[in-house]
């Protein structure tokens, strides 16, 4: 059900978040912001290279959030230090439908 990612991973909760990270069968729609080696990463569902690694949480955060906003990912999930997910960010979808509001 899971493929474990190939990293070297002295802790149980990051071999968990890489596990989430990898489930196999998943379209890689999600971008997660997790914690890396006291420093914060996006990375996109499934890959195995972070799209960025950045000092604090507030600014990867932002990068994910610009992901979902440009297209390229549909939610944005973020993790607390201890790896479990603290929130989570989705693209508003558009219908293009007028509103029938009066004036």
């Amino acid at each position: 059900m899971f493929e474990l990612a190939k990293t070297k991973t002295t802790s149980t909760k990051k071999a968990t978040v890489s596990r989430k990270l990898t489930k196999a069968g998943k379209a890689k729609s999600r971008v997660h912001v997790i914690p890396q080696q006291g420093k914060w990463a996006v990375r996109k569902e499934g890959a195995k290279r972070a799209v960025a690694v950045v000092s604090d949480k507030v600014t990867a955060v932002s990068r994910a959030k610009k992901l979902v906003k440009s297209g390229s990912s549909t939610t944005a999930v973020v993790h607390k230090k201890d790896g479990t997910i603290s929130s989570s960010y989705s693209a508003k979808k558009t219908t293009g439908k007028k509103s029938s509001a009066k004036r």
